[in-house]
């Protein structure tokens, strides 16, 4: 697992520049996942108990933008998968079904 910045306009944000929000980032974490056939319990973790209701324009009071939820993947699929999964959630169903 590696911690980094993703989703700004700068190609090599320091701290600073991401708490004060200024350049649009998000605090992420990359995770190599040994068995990416689970990348579908990895979303039902991420969701059920990592995702918070930050959102990019307006993440709320106490909340900082480099602290919102997002999903980055890395290929098709997972895509697909993680699309189907905020589907699911919109139409209010539950995720461990």
């Amino acid at each position: 697992m590696t911690s980094g910045y993703s989703g700004g306009h700068v190609k090599s944000p320091s701290y600073e520049s991401v708490s004060v929000g200024v350049n649009r980032h998000a605090e992420t974490v990359s995770i190599i996942m040994i068995r990416p056939n689970h990348y579908g319990q990895l979303l039902m973790v991420f969701f059920s108990v990592a995702h918070g209701s930050h959102a990019v324009e307006s993440p709320g009071p106490g909340h900082r933008l480099q602290y919102r939820s997002a999903i980055f993947y890395t290929n098709e699929d997972q895509k697909r998968i993680a699309q189907a999964y905020i589907a699911q959630l919109e139409r209010g169903e539950s995720l461990l079904a």
